[in-house]
Parts: structure tokens; C-alpha cells; sequence
């Protein structure tokens, strides 16, 4: 060992070269072999990354109740057909149909940033009790009573009252449109009441909060009349106006009047406003229960408007064991004070659903509404009495967050949504049939009927297998019911592309790399075995035996090979993952996609740093393999035929 490293010591120049440039074709090799393998695990484990969808457009089948809206495309009739058709398709993963339920905890509350009926229904319902300091009409064909908040009495109040820059705000202008049956106000100035109001915001100029009474849920159609205004009536009232509303039993009304305080009289057995005081705190205390078989599947997800912030995602084992576990608003978890591993104990119930109509905003990224101005909705209206079916507890495995605001239509989520797994709680609970009110203007008549809708909007999709959705649509199409679905497939299709041509292009470069270390490993045994002629010729031409002769030389080329890998290697192993960062970076650069593909990609199993050394421990044994057979042929030669070589060598270089 010490002449051979006497050997190399003589030659540092050469010695050097030698392990550059191995080292350097080892790295390269190495680098090249390790990019193709992890574009080879990407694309074999990135494929159920993705989930490719279908939706449809329910406003597209639905009369909407507007008067204003267009005739629907197509007949709502055929909606549960279509549906059953999708669902069967052999394109067709599974149907994802999502059911609604909600869970009651006094632990929790609704989390809702305003009183917005198009984003916080049913959840802004609320219990004051206070004084009414006046009383008008409003302009708006509603009488205004101004009251001051007992803050020291019951008061039920939403998360954002209780939570916000005003929340010592002592005033609240309760609006509602229902006269006593003896038409007078339901107010009177001085008097003390507790009032079942929606709060709908604050009035900043005037620094109160705003209520409605008799806000969608207390429908008195059949309980109340319109009086013709006369003019002693327009007086008292201090109104211009043409008729009035009454209620025909006063008991009915959203308010009462307290002689004491609010628990005293709901001690005193008042069975209304002890079921009205429930059921407001219940919803209160309630969070919607979304069960579904991907979350992947739900359009505001899938596009990526809503995103995992925290946390994970649940896994498709959990889907199919129906764990118990929930991703929800990160907002929520929030105002609740939780945290990822909590877990949250619910009182289940179902809900009946509200349709209601919004302004249309935003138009979803791909989808067109047609020439609707509003959109109908559909909402929950919380706890009426309907009794609890059974009791669940989740784990937060995950939170979620909106990029854009918390709204309530087709495509949209709630702020207050709980993600489940559809099999965490045994049961039917698809949405029972609604009735809707559906008002048209035909020839200057206003015409009002009703309509049944038999499920959510944008409670079904088709998860359909990746990069079959020219496939499915054809089938649909021969059914007739081609153009009716919209699809979204995380970007798989675009993603798809470049990893294939990622993979072609690292088979390229390890082709390349290989031809490349070939290459300098001909030239380094070839100049290396020169010197190493010499070297056997004078250790035979001393007595040196065959065998060890060949076991010194094989010393100093195993030498030189080991000090390249373990150069290459280490080079290796710190520009694998930088270079592949870059790659896949300016690969995906603006592209939104599945954050469980970038897991996928991301994840040690297949980034890992195996297939390097591996790499380049066989390209060390391809080459001290080599260089013992030249060693071992040269070894064996006698002498004489050895110093001719060398000989001839000479002569060629000087000619």
C-alpha cells in the first residue's frame, strides 16, 4: 500500500485529472439515473393524486324563483336521470352524492363574519332582551324600534357580534313589517322585551346594530292580512302608505314583553319562547356535517378555491372505514380555540333547507351561469325541535381556508362547514324534497307557484378515471345527454404531459451520461493500464510473483476509483434534490393542481436517495471489474512482452 501511494503521490497532476473527471461522469450518471427513477415513481404514484369530475349545473335543469330569471336548459325531470346515467358509467370511478346533516356541541360556536343571509343563515338568529327607546316607520315598509341591550339580562348573540370592534355596542334597531292585530306597533317606548331577531350588521353612522323580525323562518302568510291604510291609521302610524300588514294572533309575534327578567319568565313555563330560546342556542352551538367520499370530488376544492392550510387531507383508507375524523374551517378552529388532534363530541340532527336568491358576483373560473342575474341557494334552517339521531366525535385531522369569500350557492362552501367521511355516520340522509315559491312576471301579472326540488345543488358529482373524460362524454352524448357536464381534473391533464415528457427527456440525459462515463472510463483505463504496463514489467523483471504484482497495481486504480465515488457521490446526493426542485419548479411554474400531488412528489419514498448510491456503487464495480481483467490479462504476460509493449508505445508517441 505505502508504493502504491508513493505511485500516486509522484503523479498529483495525473492522479487529480483521474478523479475529477470520474467523480464528475459518476456525479452526472448518478444525478441522470436518480431524476429518471423519480420521474418513473411520479407518474406510477401521481395517478390517484388526481381526481378528474364531473358536475353538473343544477340552476341549469331548476326554475329559479326570481321573476326575472330565464327558462332552465334542460327539464329538471331529467336531472335524476342523468345522474343515474353518470353514476353508471364505465368510465365512471363512483358517484359522489354528498349528504347534510348537524352537529350540536355547547362546546362550540358557529364561526360567521356577518350576518349575510347568502353566507351565515341560520347561524345570525339571536335572542336580546332589552329596552325600546322609540319607535317609527321605516321608509323601507318596515317599522324601526330602537332598543337598548340589557347586557345584563339573556342575550344570545352570533360570533360576530360578540367578537367584533362594536361588541359594547348597547343599541339594536329591530325592523319587522307584522302590526299588532289591533294594528298598532308591537313596541311600546319604556317597556322592556325579549325579542327573537336575525342580526343582519352594524350601522356604522348611527352605531347600532341592525335586526329583522319575522325573517324567513316566520312565515305568517296564513296567520296575518293586509288592512287598507286609512287616514286616521296613517296618522298614528306617521306612514303615507297604502296598506298595512297585521298579525291576527299576537302571541305569534318575535317579541315579548318582560316583566321581569328573561329566565324568570322562561321559568314561569312559556312553552313558545322556551322552545324558541332552545332552538336559537342549539344552532348557535351547531356546525354543518358535509359527509362525502372525496372531498377532492366538491368543485370548490378540486379547482383549488378552497385549500388544505393545515393539517392533511383525510386519506381514502379513512373513506372507506368511515373514520372519524374532519377537516374544517381554519377560521372555525379559530373562534373555538382547537387545534389539529382535537376532538370535537356533536349531537347530530337534521335540518330542513331554506331556497333563497343572491346577486350573482363572481363568475366560477370555467363556468358559465347564462343570463341569470341571481343564483338560488339553498340553506339549512338549524334546529327547529326535530331531536337529536344520534352522537358522534371527530378528530381535526385537517383545516381549510377560502381564497375568496364565504358565500352559499352550487359551487360554493359555507364558512362553517365540518368535512366528514360519508361512512362515519350510518344512514340515509339524502336532503328531503323542498318546496320553492317560484314568482314570475308574465304580460305585467306577477304569477306565483311552487316547485319541488329534490336535492342540494352541487351535492353530486361523477368521479370519473383520469384522462377519460373525452371517453365519458361521448357515452353521455349517446345517451343524450352530451354538453350537460362540466369537468375539472386538477390539471392532470396538462400535469400528465409534462411528467411523460419529463421522463423522456431524463431517459435522454441517462442515455447520454452513460455514453459520457464510457467514454472517460476508456480514456482513464487506457492512460492508467499504460503506466501500470511498466509497473508489472519491472515488479516481474524483480522476482514480484504474478499474484501480487497484480494485487499492487489493483491497489492504486482501486484507489483513484473509490476517491471519484465517494466525490461523485457526495456531489450526487447534493444536487439530486436541488436540481430535481428546479426542474419540477419550472416544470409546474403557474400551474394549480393537487396538493396531494405535490405530497406525492414531494414525499420521501420516491425523492429518495437510494437509487444514487446504488448508481454509484455499480459504476465502481463495472470499473475495478474492467480494470482487472486488463490487470489480470496484463499480469500474465512475461516480461519481455511487457517491455515491447511499452516499447513500441514509446516509438509510436516519438514518430
Amino acid at each position: 500500500m505505502r508504493y502504491v501511494l508513493k505511485k500516486l503521490y509522484r503523479t498529483p497532476v495525473k492522479t487529480l485529472i483521474f478523479i475529477l473527471l470520474l467523480g464528475l461522469s459518476v456525479s452526472a450518471l448518478c444525478i441522470s439515473a436518480g431524476m429518471w427513477k423519480y420521474s418513473y415513481d411520479s407518474i406510477e404514484h401521481s395517478k390517484d393524486a388526481f381526481t378528474t369530475i364531473g358536475i353538473l349545473r343544477e340552476l341549469e335543469f331548476t326554475e329559479q324563483i326570481q321573476k326575472n330569471s330565464v327558462k332552465p336548459k334542460y327539464d329538471y325531470e331529467s336531472l335524476s336521470k342523468v345522474k343515474e346515467a353518470a353514476a353508471d358509467s364505465q368510465y365512471a370511478k363512483y358517484a359522489d352524492s354528498r349528504e347534510y346533516l348537524m352537529g350540536y356541541s355547547p362546546d362550540i360556536t358557529s364561526f360567521i363574519i356577518h350576518g349575510n343571509y347568502d353566507s351565515s343563515y341560520p347561524y345570525a338568529y339571536s335572542i336580546v332582551t332589552g329596552v325600546c327607546e322609540s319607535i317609527s316607520y321605516s321608509p323601507y315598509s318596515h317599522y324601526s324600534a330602537i332598543i337598548k341591550i340589557d347586557k345584563d339580562d339573556l342575550n344570545i348573540l352570533p360570533y360576530f357580534v360578540e367578537n367584533s370592534n362594536y361588541s359594547d355596542t348597547e343599541y339594536i334597531d329591530i325592523q319587522g313589517q307584522y302590526l299588532t292585530s289591533d294594528l298598532n306597533f308591537p313596541f311600546t317606548v319604556g317597556e322592556k322585551y325579549i325579542i327573537y331577531t336575525y342580526i343582519s350588521g352594524y350601522d356604522y353612522e348611527k352605531e347600532r346594530w341592525i335586526g329583522y323580525l319575522d325573517y324567513k323562518k316566520s312565515s305568517y302568510s296564513e296567520l296575518s292580512e293586509y288592512v287598507t291604510c286609512t287616514e286616521e291609521m296613517s296618522k298614528n302610524l306617521d306612514t303615507v302608505r297604502d296598506t298595512v300588514q297585521r298579525i291576527l294572533d299576537d302571541s305569534m309575534l318575535s317579541c315579548h314583553i318582560l316583566q321581569t327578567d328573561a329566565q324568570s319568565f322562561l321559568d314561569s313555563g312559556n312553552e313558545r319562547w322556551n322552545e324558541i330560546v332552545e332552538n336559537c342556542n342549539i344552532t348557535k352551538h351547531s356546525t354543518e356535517i358535509l359527509l362525502t367520499d372525496d372531498m377532492y370530488s366538491i368543485y370548490s376544492f378540486n379547482v383549488g378555491d378552497v385549500f388544505v392550510l393545515t393539517g392533511r387531507v383525510i386519506r381514502k383508507d379513512e373513506y372507506e372505514q368511515g373514520a372519524k375524523v374532519c377537516v374544517v374551517n381554519a377560521s372555525f378552529v379559530y373562534a373555538n380555540d382547537l387545534k389539529i388532534g382535537d376532538k370535537i363530541k356533536l349531537s347530530v340532527y337534521e335540518s330542513d333547507f331554506i331556497i333563497d336568491t343572491k346577486s350573482i358576483r363572481d363568475t366560477a373560473a370555467g363556468v358559465a351561469y347564462g343570463e341569470n342575474d341571481t343564483e338560488d341557494f339553498f340553506s339549512p334552517s338549524g334546529y327547529e325541535g326535530q331531536g337529536f339521531i344520534t352522537e358522534v366525535e371527530y378528530e381535526i385531522v385537517g383545516t381549510y381556508r377560502s381564497s375568496g369569500p364565504w358565500e352559499r350557492g352550487e359551487l360554493l362552501l359555507s364558512s362553517n362547514v365540518m368535512i366528514v367521511p360519508s361512512k362515519s355516520i350510518e344512514g340515509d340522509f339524502n336532503t328531503k324534497p323542498v318546496e320553492a315559491e317560484v314568482v314570475r312576471n308574465i304580460d305585467g301579472t306577477i304569477h306565483r307557484f311552487d316547485m319541488e326540488r329534490t336535492s342540494i345543488p352541487g351535492s353530486f358529482s361523477v368521479v370519473i378515471e383520469n384522462g377519460k373524460t373525452e371517453e365519458f362524454e361521448e357515452e353521455m352524448a349517446a345517451f343524450g345527454y352530451g354538453g350537460m357536464f362540466y369537468y375539472f381534473d386538477q390539471n392532470y391533464s396538462q400535469i400528465s404531459g409534462i411528467l411523460d415528457g419529463y421522463m423522456k427527456t431524463a431517459s435522454f440525459i441517462v442515455l447520454i451520461s452513460i455514453l459520457a462515463w464510457v467514454c472517460i472510463a476508456a480514456v482513464f483505463l487506457s492512460i492508467y493500464m499504460i503506466s501500470s504496463r511498466k509497473s508489472l514489467a519491472t515488479m516481474l523483471s524483480l522476482g514480484s510473483g504474478r499474484i501480487r504484482a497484480f494485487m499492487s497495481e489493483m491497489a492504486g486504480i482501486s484507489l483513484i476509483i473509490l476517491i471519484a465515488s465517494a466525490v461523485g457521490l457526495t456531489a450526487g446526493v447534493i444536487l439530486y434534490g436541488k436540481v430535481i426542485d428546479q426542474t419540477i419548479a419550472l416544470s409546474l411554474e403557474g400551474l394549480s393542481t393537487s396538493t396531494a400531488f405535490y405530497d406525492v412528489i414531494k414525499s420521501d419514498e420516491i425523492r429518495s436517495p437510494y437509487l444514487i448510491w446504488l448508481s454509484v456503487i455499480i459504476q465502481a464495480a463495472v470499473l475495478m471489474l474492467m480494470a482487472a481483467v486488463i490487470e489480470y490479462s496484463q499480469s500474465g504476460q512475461d516480461v519481455l512482452k511487457l517491455m515491447k509493449g511499452l516499447k513500441r508505445k514509446k516509438n509510436g508517441k516519438k514518430s
